[in-house]
């Protein structure tokens, strides 16, 4: 009717697809967190399927590509880390022991050996895990997997806009006080600022004890971040990493992932990583400990020789007469 409201285009398409779509269609994301929202949406933001290079995106040359040593006509021991709504989908070429891939390399999509049976081609084909956006109790909105997620498998992409970090620290002062803010140091001199447009991965929970961490990858000459499964993530399971946050000066941010280790700020280590900080001073003092006791007593005479023998050696220098 003309009269009547319009509708959010995701919201409209997943009321008429319940209808129609099976059970087991593997829902875009965008479209799955319509019914997460419980009466509550997140700020509206543009969904990108690559970043959008604000600052001079990198050239690319024939020097950039890296070609994988994989046998044309073999395809490698395969790839464990594939979730299992791409087992069909993602080739099994340039698997785990792709040369290319432990070097985090994509491969290119017509150089590469493997051709067609290349799998080792994950973000330029988006091969994402089955997420849904939810609301969390405490952090607003997070994402948490629809399947079980092997070990190593690619999570997300982080994507937004690649700005200079000076263009950044600019815009940054302009957001309002309650303008949500997502960003991520893409190397020293840019940022990827997904606050107005970007992908799913913004919403990704910080946590101290992380169930996935975030890989710097090659893919054509340009870096892009992916976001791995540190574990094998169960269905249901919220997806984390740790940011890694910087913080400067006495204020701190309040960390509420609940995790047993918490810190509880953002920018301070976790507790476990500083008991073994602790652990490794405690084993150096003990070791110093150890040495000093088997030193061998203080000889006199030149300094210089006694540097340039060994302990076991001191026992067979000549006594040392003084020669008041």
């Amino acid at each position: 009717p003309p009269n009547k409201p319009a509708q959010p285009l995701f919201e409209y398409m997943w009321e008429a697809g319940a209808r129609i779509i099976p059970d087991d269609f593997r829902l875009p994301v965008r479209f799955a967190e319509a019914r997460n929202y419980q009466g509550n949406k997140p700020a509206p933001f543009k969904l990108l399927r690559t970043n959008l290079y604000r600052a001079p995106k990198p050239k690319i040359g024939k020097h950039d590509i890296s070609i994988c040593a994989c046998a044309k006509d073999s395809h490698k021991s395969g790839c464990s880390s594939i979730p299992p709504s791409l087992s069909e989908k993602l080739p099994q070429g340039c698997g785990d022991a792709c040369e290319n891939r432990l070097t985090l390399v994509e491969c290119s999509q017509t150089m590469c050996p493997q051709g067609d049976h290349c799998g080792n081609q994950r973000l330029q084909k988006r091969m994402y895990s089955r997420l849904e956006l939810f609301k969390t109790a405490a952090r607003g909105f997070g994402l948490r997997a629809m399947e079980d997620i092997p070990k190593d498998a690619v999570v997300q992409e982080y994507i937004g806009e690649v700005l200079w970090v000076e263009d950044f620290h600019a815009r940054a002062k302009n957001y309002g006080q309650n303008t949500p803010v997502y960003f991520f140091n893409l190397d020293a001199d840019m940022v990827i600022d997904a606050s107005a447009m970007g992908s799913m991965a913004r919403f990704i929970n910080h946590s101290c004890l992380p169930n996935c961490r975030t890989e710097k990858w090659a893919v054509g000459g340009e870096t892009r971040i992916g976001i791995m499964a540190e574990e094998m993530i169960p269905k249901g399971t919220e997806v984390t990493y740790n940011y890694q946050f910087e913080s400067f000066g006495t204020s701190h941010h309040v960390c509420l992932c609940g995790a047993s280790n918490c810190s509880g700020f953002l920018g301070v280590r976790p507790k476990n990583e500083k008991a073994k900080d602790g652990a490794v001073t405690k084993k150096k003092k003990k070791k110093n400990l150890a040495a000093a006791s088997i030193a061998p007593p203080k000889q006199e005479g030149d300094a210089r020789l006694l540097k340039m023998v060994t302990s076991s050696d001191l026992e067979k220098l000549p006594p040392q007469h003084s020669t008041e």
